[in-house]
């Protein structure tokens, strides 16, 4: 019984000094291969956390370029209307329909040709009279503006 037992223990326990560096070989390996498995582990979350970043901001982008767009496109509507509108008030501005109303409401006559002076304005501040027709001796408001009119000349 007592060489069963020895026989068992040999067994179990590597014999010899090349069982020994069979087996330090190996836990040196599994050691190298648990650290290059922590390392890789390391370098794919970097990985990944890079990926995530750069898929962010590629979604804010498309998500910015989207709103331009929509807002170019709003711009363009109301310029569209804008322009709409405008051409709707000129067709309304009617001169005709101005004169009637300025007639009509107001009480205002188109000016006879006694009533129009002419004058030439440069570029300055105030006009000059070029034209003053002759005063009719009879027409006694025409003969006073004309008299105010020599006076600021």
């Amino acid at each position: 019984m007592d060489g069963t037992n020895l026989a068992y223990e040999r067994a179990a326990k590597p014999q010899g000094k090349s069982l020994d560096i069979r087996h330090t070989i190996k836990l040196r390996l599994t050691r190298e291969k648990k650290a290059l498995y922590s390392k890789m582990a390391i370098v794919i979350v970097f990985v990944v956390l890079g990926s995530m970043s750069i898929l962010v901001r590629n979604v804010a982008n498309t998500e910015t370029g989207n709103r331009i767009k929509k807002l170019k496109e709003e711009y363009t509507a109301l310029c569209a209307e804008n322009q709409q509108k405008e051409v709707e008030i000129g067709k309304k501005i009617d001169l005709k329909t101005i004169e009637e109303i300025a007639v009509s409401s107001y009480g205002m006559n188109r000016a006879k040709k006694e009533q129009i002076i002419h004058i030439n304005v440069s570029g300055q501040d105030y006009g000059v009279v070029t034209y003053v027709p002759k005063p009719k001796e009879n027409d006694k408001n025409f003969n006073v503006i004309a008299s105010i009119m020599e006076y600021f000349k």
